[in-house]
């Protein structure tokens, strides 16, 4: 085992009391990311609360690990027999954010988009707004902003020109802008 998965396991263990797994998940948790270890939070309680649950984690985490490693909410739709639910958390090498993105191997294959199609308006939109990519996995990634945008309508459509599924959502344009008055977390998805 690499020095750095036996040293950082220890911080992932004790932070969420889970046993860690020497690798992450990709696809569904298909594919094996032998550049990652994670956990596997147990699907305790609903969607949304426990991926508040797993952010709170991932915060502590974060403040706890060196500089040159990213951690990150990972798969938490699976598409396998060796987990049916929980959500991960996985810790790799990275220097920036974006690193997480690579990591999970994030694509958007109906839309013909790799994953460096979809970090460069991520980069863009971190430079315009701040933002903190806190989860990826196959074909969906959050990011939390660090403030409010000034104009919540433009950022609106700039969401939907990014990831188009946004349309099959529950909101339109005008009603993500009004919750991004005061809602800091972002999905986005592409299936």
């Amino acid at each position: 085992m690499e020095f750095w998965k036996s040293e950082l396991s220890l911080i992932l263990k004790e932070i969420t009391s889970c046993s860690v797994i020497q690798n992450g998940f990709n696809d569904h948790g298909r594919e094996l990311q032998k550049d990652a270890i994670s956990v596997i939070l147990p699907a305790n309680g609903k969607g949304d609360e426990l991926f508040a649950i797993a952010t709170r984690y991932l915060h502590q985490i974060r403040g706890s690990i060196p500089a040159n490693f990213v951690a990150y909410i990972g798969t938490t739709q699976w598409i396998t027999s060796k987990v049916s639910e929980g959500i991960e958390i996985a810790i790799g090498p990275g220097v920036s954010q974006f690193d997480i993105i690579r990591l999970a191997n994030t694509s958007a294959p109906n839309y013909d988009l790799q994953t460096e199609d979809l970090i460069r308006p991520l980069i863009q939109f971190d430079t315009e707004y701040g933002i903190d990519v806190i989860h990826a996995e196959a074909d969906s990634l959050s990011f939390e902003l660090a403030h409010p945008p000034s104009d919540t309508k433009r950022f609106a459509k700039e969401l939907f020109q990014y990831c188009e599924d946004l349309s099959q959502g529950d909101l339109n344009e005008d009603e993500l802008a009004e919750v991004l008055k005061h809602e800091k977390l972002v999905r986005l998805w592409w299936d």
